[in-house]
């Protein structure tokens, strides 16, 4: 994720949405559902999942907040980001991944 935000400084244009549905078709290459071989890793449980989400976020073109301080979490960027993001830990994420912390 972090490489997301430097290819946007340094070379500008990049298409974050496309950078995300990439990052998702990598996770899904990844995953090996016989061997249970996880395709992305994360945290799912609550508060901490905050963490993770962001780069999903962002790199969809949502925030958290609109521009008088409101909560934007029903922008379609926002929706999207978050349907992505729980769309690729669900299908290509290790069981039970929606409980685990930083620990697991």
């Amino acid at each position: 994720m972090i490489l997301l935000f430097f290819v946007q400084q340094k070379l500008g244009g990049v298409n974050r949405a496309a950078f995300m549905f990439s990052y998702s078709a990598a996770a899904e290459k990844l995953y090996d559902k016989n061997t249970k071989y996880a395709g992305y890793v994360s945290r799912g449980d609550g508060i901490q999942a905050v963490y993770t989400l962001a780069p999903f976020v962002f790199g969809m073109g949502g925030r958290w907040l609109d521009e008088n301080g409101r909560p934007d979490l029903t922008s379609d960027a926002f929706v999207k980001a978050l349907e992505l993001y729980s769309g690729t830990l669900h299908k290509y994420g290790p069981p039970g991944i929606a409980g685990q912390t930083w620990a697991q």
